[in-house]
């Protein structure tokens, strides 16, 4: 039985469903008042009503989410499912769950007041200089006026005029170290990359990226749901957690504008996890045109601090991780990417900053940040987590369409069109650092469709199914890093190289795929099927399909 619902209307605090003036402060009124009825047998609901309402910060400039909640319980944000627009500056992020128990946000249409580019099209190109002119399009703004702001060089993204599809064969990335307006619309671009392939008529959208603040990020929250939404125009993350457990996101979408010129619908990732625990549910779902990953699922893992004894070690503390008595680490080298040792937690006692981890047997060697050279990583591991990404659309991304650096994923009856990259990827890498030693893994009836057209996203793969453990340097891992894979049934059409990359892993079959290739590409890759490097115990089925025929006769 359902608890009892006290609701608390938007328009009665003041808010303006014709969006002509700020109703942020009518709805803080109301979440305040919520709040304060907050109890475990009851849920507190703030309803919108069906119209446009504008929410802005004093600051438009600003990050913060325009909506922050922190150890709510029980609470609800609503609207009128397909007739609530929430309007909010391009800098604003739209909502923050801190430490919230059984929040549930829906039914809201999320648009920015600016779009997350400036689009142009290129009309010289001098790659020895490393710079291109190109003319601003009808529409967009001027870069001037916020280029200068970001901290990190932006990056921008180059399109096929004819496709309006990342172009094939690589440099589509490039991030810019100088933008100079010439007049009449011209600007002078100085990239930090080679432009080589560049051409006059291509398209060049300049991202906004870390411009703005995302879109929902919750953290530390737990049973969390997210349910009808669609995300127009974000300079940042659409979705992020970190830490926290069980969380569901149900039609969460990311899309343009209908009627929209732009290349880009968002400037970051779609969904990115870190270190969340429990049960991941992300069901029916369409994520389309980013200039990231449309998922990333990841563990950020730790520098070995100090050695204790061989069963005890110190390690950082950090907002994107969590270790608990239980958990399984992995000491793993860095420079071969082979594991030291693996064991399990018994307890940790938080002081300050620092973790005291002990565990249940000895490992060996363990190397700390001493100064002398690079410490070993601790790779936290539960068995208590699981991600299920069911029904999901991912179409026209520059990235990966689902980055796995964590395990006990199932992916299933999921749509990949047109994915520059790999559609779907499982990886570590040191130098952000994301990923983990983990197993169990299903791919079962995806479509994958014209993926993996461009390796230079993702050093040079373009199978639209990789498996990679690489070491510091990003060659292949001297251990087997990732473990149980069952790749089945899945449709691949038309993509460009191998079909199944396999690299520093073991445990893999790949049975009851069909596999089509018809599409003559202007690039050449390679003609294998499969790949196999630095692997043990890969089954591949003699019922795989290229073309009609047998895998096992080709």
């Amino acid at each position: 039985m359902g608890l009892h619902a006290a609701v608390f209307n938007v328009n009665d605090f003041g808010a303006d469903p014709k969006g002509k003036k700020n109703s942020l402060p009518a709805v803080c009124s109301a979440i305040a008042a919520a709040r304060k009825k907050q109890s475990p047998r009851e849920r507190q609901v703030i309803q919108f009503g069906a119209g446009t309402y504008m929410l802005s910060l004093n600051d438009v400039t600003s990050k913060a989410p325009v909506i922050g909640v922190r150890e709510g319980i029980n609470l609800t944000i609503q609207g009128v499912k397909g007739k609530t627009t929430l309007i909010l500056p391009l800098y604003h992020s739209f909502m923050s769950l801190n430490s919230c128990l059984n929040a549930e946000v829906r039914n809201f249409i999320v648009d920015r007041d600016d779009v997350p580019v400036s689009q142009f099209v290129v009309r010289e190109v001098k790659p020895k200089d490393m710079t291109f002119t190109a003319e601003l399009m009808e529409g967009y703004g001027d870069p001037a006026g916020w280029f200068d702001k970001l901290a990190n060089p932006p990056f921008g993204v180059l399109f096929d005029p004819a496709t309006r599809l990342i172009p094939q064969g690589g440099q589509n990335f490039q991030r810019m170290r100088k933008i100079e307006s010439l007049g009449n619309r011209l600007f002078r671009f100085t990239s930090l990359m080679s432009i080589e392939k560049f051409r006059p008529g291509d398209l060049w959208a300049q991202t906004k990226r870390d411009l703005g603040g995302g879109s929902i990020s919750t953290t530390c929250s737990t049973n969390t749901l997210l349910e009808d939404i669609t995300i127009y125009n974000s300079a940042g993350i659409n979705f992020v957690q970190k830490r926290g457990r069980d969380l569901t996101l149900r039609r969460v979408n990311i899309l343009l504008k209908p009627g929209s010129t732009q290349l880009v619908a968002a400037a970051g990732d779609g969904i990115h996890l870190k270190a969340i625990r429990g049960k991941v549910v992300i069901d029916g779902c369409t994520i389309e045109r980013l200039t990231d990953d449309g998922i990333n699922f990841n563990r950020v893992y730790p520098e070995l601090g100090r050695v204790v004894s061989s069963t005890e070690i110190e390690i950082p503390w950090g907002d994107s991780y969590e270790v608990f008595p239980g958990d399984r680490i992995d000491i793993m080298i860095p420079e071969t990417g082979s594991i030291r040792g693996r064991a399990k937690v018994l307890s940790v006692k938080t002081a300050g900053k620092t973790h005291t981890v002990r565990f249940d047997k000895p490992i060996a060697g363990m190397k700390s940040d001493d100064g002398t050279g690079v410490p070993d990583q601790v790779w936290i591991n539960d068995d208590d987590t699981s991600f299920l990404v069911k029904n999901c659309t991912f179409r026209d991304l520059r990235g990966r369409g689902v980055l796995l650096r964590s395990g006990h994923v199932t992916l299933l009856n999921n749509v990949f069109l047109n994915i520059s990259s790999p559609a779907i990827v499982v990886e570590n890498d040191f130098t952000i650092p994301e990923g983990m030693v983990s197993s169990g893994y299903v791919f079962r009836g995806n479509r994958m469709i014209t993926c993996g057209y461009d390796g230079h996203m993702n050093a040079g793969d373009t199978a639209p199914i990789t498996i990679k453990g690489f070491n510091l340097k990003r060659q292949p891992a001297g251990g087997r890093l990732f473990n149980d894979f069952i790749i089945e049934n899945n449709v691949i059409t038309d993509c460009p190289g191998h079909v199944l990359s396999v690299t520093s892993a073991g445990n893999v079959v790949f049975r009851g795929n069909m596999i089509q290739q018809k599409k003559e590409w202007k690039v050449p890759y390679p003609k294998k099927a499969v790949c196999i490097n630095n692997a043990e115990n890969v089954i591949i089925a003699p019922d795989n399909k290229l073309n009609g025929r047998s895998l096992a006769d080709q």
